[in-house]
């Protein structure tokens, strides 16, 4: 039999491997694409499980704080001078790569101790292996400078390492977004910790620099941003007590300096206190705006199931507000409806919420419009979308015009206006061109009499539009601060020699080619007394300073004038706002006027003499300074003071009395008082500033500027000048903190007769304070007693008498019949409290005259 023998013919076979080459492809282009987004999904991963840890870590310290200070610089700028009192930085470094990164990877979060001066002691935020080999750029998104909200949103963008190029760079397509809201609890609520006892909340203060974190052009963020902070508990120790948040147990508590008596009977202000649960009181929900499952956050109170946040959690934002080229979206806050109909009134950390509460994520709608430039053959050169009320930025180029012998000059748009106005609407900038080549501007900024000025070569020119050639000299020539000079040089070259005043000692000499783009040259005099002529303006040192007024202390016209005492030296002031240096102004040997308000900046180069209201003067001496605090207030003696050293803000003591008193018998140890609008000085152990009889309609009230002893009638109240406004309730020989135990007291002394409070209520109105409600201002006020109708009118002071058993209801009312706020003080209440006066101003109701109270 014959054997079959049968095989693979060479061709069969490379047609084989040819199709299982083709079905490999397949599969590997299916795989890798998978695996990359694993390995970007893993990486977003750990960027996440980073950012988390270390913005939470840093909110826990940060939160509570009781003094912060933040500022961002770019490389190249100095770190920023801060008060030496500050204890703590974190320092947020993009710029440089994290110690230990074997892929070069930037941004890291370090903490360090602050001495005034140096950064010391200097850790990473987190274990290094935590930031893994992902490259962050972390930055403040958010901010707001409003005393009573401050609050900052730490923003992070995580990037996996890839290698491009035979170097690791970051890829650009896996970023990672993730951001930290952070609320300043205790400086916001700084004025009620203060009436709590605790003394030192005067001196929680926030300063956030918000010009210095808006990265320049093409960054996300600043290179550095340094966040400088005192930590809560460690200010709780020393400030002695008071109403003070605290990291403690991740909640907040509340204590309170216990009062002492001294052997004559008397109280310490301030005396008694509460100490409150540390723990939540419930929680509320959160709809994220993502769709991703609801969050919680714990709230605070008095009582179980109600309370506040103790910080704004912040959302996890949705694709749906992710800036295109039509809006830009901004958050404004957690609302208990999804679609308020204002904006006006985001939940707050005073917001009253109830257990299992659910609040939705609100953003704010902002159109884009689109600007075109074009160049100069009337083609599309570069395109921007705008948020309406922002300016288009100027192209990094320009464009070049057709005719050669021209050059760029400016972007114009079709209404005529240069390139800076606010963007309403979409507009097209168009470029202008001018015929610029071969010009020389030399610009005086500081006088310069008899000089000399020589301009040689083989061509024609031009001198301030005459024409010459080959050669001239003008000699005893002057120019005025301010002035320039203009020379055009049409073929060819020639050379421009400026010498010192009526002399033939050279200060600088310029080549000036026809066919090259216009010079600028700068003529100066420094602060040394030397002459300078270069292309740059002169860089001298310059120091920023930020003036401190006091409300109701402005200055005559809000205006101040600036001198320039080194008469004939070059100087410069400049305006700075948030959108930094406006406008510069040189001084020589005249004098500025210029608008100021609290907490406005200006530049100034050179010393600087600033005068205000006919009599208060302050010199300033730079010698190095970068920064500059000047304080502007009436002193007590009714003068008007600049200084650089800040008011002192006295004690404040009234009086109430449940009996009759003569004032003779009222004494004040050895001190310094402010009494009856003028301050009184008491030189011997005890002194007597009263002779007025005081009982329940004439109450004493004075500042005290230094420690010392109130005695009436032999019984003694010791005073301790901490800067607080106090109360106190004398009745038969004792003085009460608590004006109810005072009632109490009598009415058991005296078998139940009322204490002496008649009912009378005075109710006064601010007319310069008025609160806007949405376009429309707070128009009317009510006032009710029982239901009974009062006025409806803007007034002056009304005077009111509530009876036993009834309640007075105040309202206030904006346009279209709004009820923007009501209060309600019952008879009890005003007479426990012993108030008979009510305030009302800038939409808000007090039962105590607020400090900042105007007519």
């Amino acid at each position: 039999m014959k054997k079959l023998q049968k095989g693979f013919t060479l061709i069969e076979l490379i047609v084989v491997m040819a199709i299982m080459g083709i079905i490999m492809a397949v599969i590997m282009s299916i795989i890798n694409p998978t695996s990359r987004i694993a390995s970007r999904v893993e990486s977003m991963k750990d960027e996440e499980t980073a950012a988390i840890a270390v913005g939470r870590a840093i909110k826990s310290e940060l939160e509570f704080a009781t003094k912060v200070y933040v500022q961002g610089v770019d490389d190249g700028e100095s770190m920023p001078s801060v008060p030496s009192d500050l204890k703590y930085v974190y320092v947020i470094n993009n710029s440089e790569a994290r110690p230990n990164s074997r892929k070069g990877a930037k941004g890291v979060i370090t903490l360090g101790t602050w001495d005034g001066s140096t950064i010391a002691n200097e850790t990473i935020v987190m274990q290094e292996p935590f930031w893994g080999e992902e490259e962050y750029q972390i930055g403040i998104e958010e901010f707001n400078t409003t005393p009573g909200n401050y609050y900052i949103q730490i923003g992070f963008r995580g990037y996996r390492m890839i290698v491009d190029n035979g170097a690791y760079v970051m890829d650009p397509e896996s970023t990672y977004r993730y951001g930290e809201a952070i609320n300043f609890v205790n400086i916001n609520n700084r004025d009620e910790i203060k009436k709590g006892g605790n003394t030192g909340a005067a001196n929680f203060t926030c300063e956030i620099k918000g010009d210095t974190l808006i990265p320049a052009s093409g960054k996300a963020y600043k290179d550095k941003i340094y966040i400088f902070f005192n930590p809560a508990n460690e200010t709780a120790l020393s400030a002695g007590g008071g109403t003070l948040f605290t990291t403690s147990a991740g909640a907040g508590g509340t204590t309170a300096a216990g009062g002492g008596t001294t052997a004559g009977g008397g109280t310490t202000a301030g005396g008694g206190g509460t100490t409150a649960s540390a723990g939540p009181t419930g929680k509320v929900k959160l709809k994220y705006s993502d769709g991703s499952p609801e969050g919680e956050a714990d709230i605070y109170g008095a009582a179980t199931g109600s309370g506040c946040l103790q910080g704004i959690p912040g959302d996890k934002t949705g694709p749906q507000y992710t800036s295109n080229n039509d809006y830009d979206y901004t958050f404004i806050g957690w609302f208990k409806t999804a679609h308020p109909v204002s904006l006006d009134n985001p939940i707050t950390t005073s917001t009253l919420l109830a257990n299992d509460d659910v609040l939705y994520p609100v953003y704010k709608e902002i159109k884009k419009h689109k600007v075109v430039f074009l160049d100069f053959s009337g083609n599309e050169f570069d395109v921007q979308y705008v948020v309406e009320g922002q300016k288009a930025i100027a192209p990094s180029n320009t464009p070049t015009p057709n005719d050669s012998s021209k050059v760029f000059d400016k972007w114009v748009d079709s209404n005529g206006n240069d390139i800076g106005e606010s963007i309403t609407g979409p507009l097209t900038y168009t470029p202008t061109e001018t015929a610029e080549k071969g010009f020389l501007y030399i610009h005086f900024l500081t006088g310069y009499q008899n000089g000399r000025l020589v301009v040689q070569g083989s061509s024609d020119f031009m001198i301030d539009g005459v024409g010459y050639r080959d050669y001239k000299e003008l000699s005893g020539f002057s120019k005025s601060a301010g002035e320039v000079i203009t020379i055009k040089n049409n073929v060819s070259r020639v050379n421009v020699c400026l010498y010192r005043e009526n002399s033939w000692k050279e200060i600088n000499n310029f080549s000036l080619d026809s066919g090259n783009s216009g010079r600028h040259v700068y003529y100066y005099l420094d602060r040394t007394g030397q002459l300078g002529l270069s292309d740059n303006e002169p860089q001298i040192e310059e120091t920023d300073i930020t003036f401190h007024i006091k409300k109701g202390n402005e200055p005559a016209n809000n205006t101040i004038t600036i001198s320039n005492p080194d008469a004939g030296a070059y100087a410069k002031v400049q305006r700075l706002d948030s959108n930094g240096m406006v406008g510069a102004t040189f001084l020589q040997n005249s004098d500025i006027d210029l608008k100021i308000g609290d907490g406005q900046r200006i530049r100034v180069g050179t010393n600087v003499k600033i005068r205000a209201n006919n009599s208060a003067t302050f010199n300033l001496f730079i010698q190095g300074l970068s920064s500059y605090d000047l304080y502007m207030y009436n002193d007590l003696d009714g003068s008007y003071v600049i200084s650089d050293k800040s008011w002192v803000e006295n004690s404040k003591l009234n009086v109430y009395f449940l009996e009759e008193t003569d004032g003779n018998k009222i004494e004040l140890s050895q001190g310094q008082y402010y009494f009856g609008g003028n301050v009184i000085s008491g030189n011997s152990e005890w002194n007597r500033f009263f002779s007025d009889t005081y009982g329940k309609t004439n109450s004493l009230e004075f500042k005290y500027l230094q420690d010392s002893v109130l005695r009436i009638d032999g019984h003694e109240y010791t005073l301790g000048n901490d800067g607080g406004s106090y109360s106190v309730t004398y009745y038969n020989g004792a003085f009460y903190n608590d004006a109810k135990k005072a009632i109490e007291q009598y009415e058991k002394d005296h078998a139940g007769e009322p204490a002496l409070f008649d009912g009378k209520i005075t109710v006064h109105f601010s007319r310069s304070k008025l609160k806007t409600y949405n376009n429309s201002g707070e128009v009317d006020k009510f006032f009710r007693i029982n239901g009974a109708p009062g006025w409806n009118e803007t007034p002056g002071d009304e005077t009111v008498t509530v009876s036993e058993g009834q309640t007075l209801t105040i309202q206030i009312v904006s346009g279209w019949n709004q009820v923007k706020n009501t209060k309600q003080f019952s008879y009890n209440d005003l007479k426990n409290k012993l108030v008979s006066e009510i305030w009302i101003m800038n939409g808000e109701i007090y039962d105590a005259k607020p400090d900042d109270w105007a007519p």
